[in-house]
């Protein structure tokens, strides 16, 4: 009879150290580097510890301090002299609608295409304090003796700020300071409004850059301004010049901001003070930032608001009208939804809903509660 072979033993498994007990894969911690902690970690801070500070407006949802703001606007719509009346209202000159007279700092004026006697023509009837404009890199007859390129020269604008004493730094324009920086690109626009934003913060001033509008037209009303999307979206607020389109009148608007409530449009003119442009406010008005005409209105659009005034009076006369019937005759005539709105808005076309929500109901346009304006 065979002799039984005793049973084969299997080698035990060997331990896997990256595994529990579980199977599943063990956290194993590095080593730990010389002088550091066992567990290396970001420096955090609590947001009870953050230092609550009340912002400073120089006109309250219009100019605030310690903030990167933009401004907007064709050539020879007040832009620079704007930018005066700012730089005057923070020397201790004449404050800006709704603020208070008070010296609030000095004023930095980078100025990149205009003339320096302008410039101080400009400031002078906007009755700012001379003595506290400074403009960087000129010399006392305002030649250029050092080039200003803000990517490169973040932390020599910032000495030269809190050097100063400066509560304002205004960039005629913006693009003239950019140095090899491509604005039309999003992350070479980041180098020129990442520093402005910064420094903004950290010194308390108001960054104010001025930019041309682009070439070509656009949809979005915040890009209008030359440059990558990215420069208006990096700025806390985008102010603009513009027309109002109903009567005409230069106005002010604020296109966006991130820093409470906006301040409503405003109405301004430019006057002759001693050979250069002066601004003199007027009232706020109820116009929306993006109904302000950016250019000069088109021929045909003029046109266009004429004829919708006309076949509004025509049509409604003193009854009240289905709105469908009077879009079908304007579109009809060549007439654009959006000139029937604003010859609606400025005659004071009243409209309402009849019936209830959905497919039974519609709305009518009637006349102007107090009736049509003479001469329309």
């Amino acid at each position: 009879m065979a002799a039984k072979r005793a049973p084969r033993k299997r080698p035990a498994p060997q331990k896997d150290a990256t595994r529990n007990g579980h199977g599943r894969p063990t956290r194993i911690k590095p080593a730990v580097p010389n002088g550091q902690s066992e567990e290396a970690s970001l420096p955090c801070v609590s947001a009870e510890e953050i230092v609550s500070v009340k912002r400073q407006w120089l006109s309250q949802g219009r100019f605030p301090l310690g903030a990167f703001w933009l401004l907007d606007g064709n050539k020879g719509t007040g832009k620079s002299s704007i930018a005066a009346s700012v730089a005057a209202a923070v020397t201790g000159g004449p404050p800006l609608p709704g603020g208070r007279r008070r010296i609030w700092g000095n004023v930095i004026w980078c100025a990149g295409e205009e003339d320096l006697a302008d410039v101080r023509g400009k400031l002078l009837a906007a009755g700012a304090n001379l003595g506290r404009v400074f403009f960087p890199g000129r010399g006392r007859g305002g030649e250029v003796q050092s080039m200003i390129a803000i990517p490169q020269q973040e932390e020599l604008l910032e000495a030269t700020l809190r050097r100063t004493g400066a509560k304002l730094m205004v960039l005629d324009t913006l693009s003239c300071f950019a140095g090899s920086a491509d604005l039309n690109q999003e992350q070479p626009a980041r180098t020129v409004t990442s520093p402005l934003t910064r420094i903004a913060q950290e010194t308390g001033a108001l960054i104010f850059g001025l930019r041309h509008p682009r070439k070509t037209p656009v949809a979005n009303p915040l890009d209008r301004g030359m440059g990558n999307p990215a420069i208006g979206a990096a700025a806390r607020g985008v102010l603009t010049t513009g027309k109002d389109p109903d009567s005409g009148r230069s106005v002010l608007g604020l296109l966006t901001t991130n820093l409470g409530r906006p301040a409503a449009t405003i109405v301004f003119s430019l006057v002759d003070s001693g050979g250069f442009p002066l601004v003199q406010w007027g009232p706020e008005i109820a116009l929306p930032a993006d109904r302000i005409e950016f250019g000069v209105v088109d021929e045909g659009v003029e046109l266009q608001r004429i004829d919708a005034k006309v076949l509004l009076q025509k049509r409604i006369g003193g009854a009240w009208v289905a709105a469908a019937d009077v879009l079908l005759e304007a579109r009809r005539n060549g007439i654009s939804q959006d000139a029937l709105d604003r010859a609606r808005w400025k005659l004071g076309v009243r409209s309402r809903r009849v019936g209830k929500l959905g497919s039974d109901g519609h709305w009518e346009y009637g006349p102007p509660a107090d009736g049509w304006p003479a001469g329309e």
